[in-house]
């Protein structure tokens, strides 16, 4: 679960663009792309902190901690009245889905050495 958060994430945006753009962005459909865009960055700087943060307070708090970030960004993102309150609620997703994928990598790096 720790490292699937990502891929899912993604994944489950490629299949219903159509289906999103007719009920959340009909002037304009292209922007919907902008969902996975916003995913991307908030990841990348959940990157950035999910990593030092689990050395300082704990891979499972943190683990926790971001996985209920994760899934508040999934419930806002999914109950957006407009596209730009899903664009941010998919950067909260982003942010969320950082946390678990840098601790498993972690976890993995604390548990093992060598290649």
């Amino acid at each position: 679960m720790l490292a699937a958060t990502v891929a899912f994430s993604i994944d489950a945006m490629l299949q219903v663009p159509r289906e999103i753009a007719a009920s959340l962005s009909q002037d304009s459909p292209n922007q919907v792309q902008l969902g996975i865009a916003t995913f991307v960055v908030g990841m990348g700087c959940g990157t950035l902190f999910a990593g030092p943060l689990s050395d300082t307070f704990g891979r499972h708090k943190i683990a926790i901690g971001s996985s209920v970030l994760f899934i508040l960004g999934a419930l806002l993102s999914a109950r957006a009245p407009r596209l730009e309150t899903m664009l941010v609620a998919r950067t909260l997703q982003g942010v969320g889905a950082a946390g678990p994928r840098v601790v498993a990598l972690a976890i993995t790096r604390d548990l093992f050495s060598g290649r």
